[in-house]
C-alpha cells in the first residue's frame, strides 16, 4: 500500500495533479512528498518539460519491489504516455537472479551466463550501475526483445575478465543485419553502441566471452525512460559491495536526470539500529551525488513489512 501511495503521489507531482498529497484508493493515509526548499519537484517538472527535445532519465535503485519492476513499471507506462516513449532505458539482458523482471522487456533465452548480485557478494566486485552483473567465463549468450517501437540508440556495458597468456575477451551485440563486436584487454571496460529501428518482433542477441555484462540500454533521442535497478533482498548497505569505479563510470554514462533510492523494507526485518540504516543510506546518496552531481535525489521510505505476533499479523 505504501508503494502504491508513493507511485500515485509521485505521478501526481510530476503531472501537476494534487502536487503534495494523495490518498491511494482510500487504503493508505495521505502521503506527503517532502521538498521543504522547493528544489526537487520543480527540477523534476522542468526536466519532463524538455522530454520532447531530449531524453529524460529517471533511475531507481532499491530492493525486490524495484527488481520486479512493480511500481517502476506502472510509473514508466504513465510517464511515457504523457511525456513520450523514450524506450526501455537500462536493464539486464538476462535474469541475474530470481525475482528479476521488466514489464517492457521480454527475456527470451540465455546460456553460459551466471548472475551475480550485491546481496551475495563477499567483497567489492565490479557490477556497474546496477549492483548486479552477468558473467561469461567461457562463452555466454542472451537474447531479448524490447516491447517498444522506436528509433533507438543501443549501448552494451561490459568489462573483460582478468586474462592470461593468449586469452582474449570479446563482446558482441546483434540486431537484425547490424552487428557490433569489441575485443577487450584484461580488466578493461567497454561500451558497444549501435542505432536501430526497434520493434517487439525482432530479438537482440548479446554474446560475451571471458567478460562481464553490466547491462544494456535501449533508448530514444527524446521522451522518458525509467530505469529499475533493484536487487532482491537488498539493503542500502549492500551498495558498498559493488565497487565504486565501475559504478561511477556507468552512472556517468547513463547520466540520470533524477535519482530515486527505495531502501529500508529489508532493514525492517532485522534488529539493527535505525542509525546504521541512516549511515548506509547516506553513503549511497554520497556515491550517487559524486556520479550524478546535477541530479536531484528522491528517497522513498520503506514499504509495509508484516510480522506475525500472537497468531496475528
Amino acid at each position: 500500500l505504501v508503494l502504491f501511495a508513493v507511485l500515485t503521489a509521485l505521478s501526481s507531482v510530476v503531472l501537476d495533479v494534487r502536487p503534495t498529497q494523495v490518498i491511494a484508493q482510500d487504503a493508505a493515509p495521505p502521503l506527503t512528498i517532502e521538498d521543504p526548499l522547493s528544489i526537487v519537484v520543480p527540477r523534476i517538472r522542468a526536466a519532463l518539460a524538455q522530454s520532447s527535445t531530449r531524453l529524460v532519465r529517471l533511475s531507481f535503485w532499491g530492493a525486490s519491489h524495484t527488481a520486479q519492476d512493480q511500481y517502476t513499471g506502472m510509473l514508466r507506462a504513465r510517464l511515457q504516455a504523457r511525456f513520450g516513449d523514450g524506450g526501455a532505458g537500462a536493464f539486464m539482458p538476462a535474469p541475474p537472479a530470481a525475482f528479476y523482471e521488466r514489464r517492457d522487456v521480454s527475456l527470451v533465452a540465455t546460456s553460459g551466463l551466471s548472475g551475480i548480485e550485491a546481496v551475495s557478494a563477499t567483497r567489492p566486485s565490479p557490477m556497474g550501475a546496477m549492483g548486479m552483473a552477468l558473467d561469461a567465463r567461457g562463452t555466454g549468450m542472451a537474447r531479448f526483445t524490447v516491447l517498444h517501437q522506436l528509433r533507438a540508440h543501443v549501448r552494451v556495458f561490459a568489462r573483460a575478465h582478468p586474462l592470461q597468456g593468449e586469452q582474449t575477451a570479446r563482446v558482441s551485440v546483434r540486431y537484425g543485419a547490424t552487428q557490433v563486436e569489441r575485443e577487450m584487454a584484461s580488466n578493461v571496460d567497454a561500451i558497444l553502441e549501435l542505432d536501430a529501428d526497434v520493434t517487439p518482433s525482432e530479438a537482440f542477441e548479446i554474446r560475451a566471452s571471458r567478460a562481464r555484462l553490466f547491462g544494456v540500454s535501449v533508448e530514444a533521442r527524446n521522451g522518458v525512460v525509467v530505469d529499475s535497478f533493484g536487487v532482491s533482498g537488498a539493503r542500502a548497505e549492500h551498495a558498498e559491495r559493488w565497487d565504486d569505479p565501475t559504478f561511477q563510470s556507468s552512472v556517468r554514462a547513463l547520466a540520470p536526470d533524477v535519482v530515486f533510492l527505495a531502501y529500508g523494507t529489508n532493514e525492517s526485518s532485522g534488529t539493527r539500529p535505525v542509525a546504521e540504516h541512516a549511515r548506509a543510506l547516506e553513503s549511497m546518496i554520497d556515491r550517487v551525488r559524486h556520479a550524478a552531481p546535477s541530479a536531484p535525489c528522491v528517497v522513498i521510505g520503506p514499504s509495509n513489512y508484516p510480522f506475525q505476533r500472537g497468531g496475528e499479523w
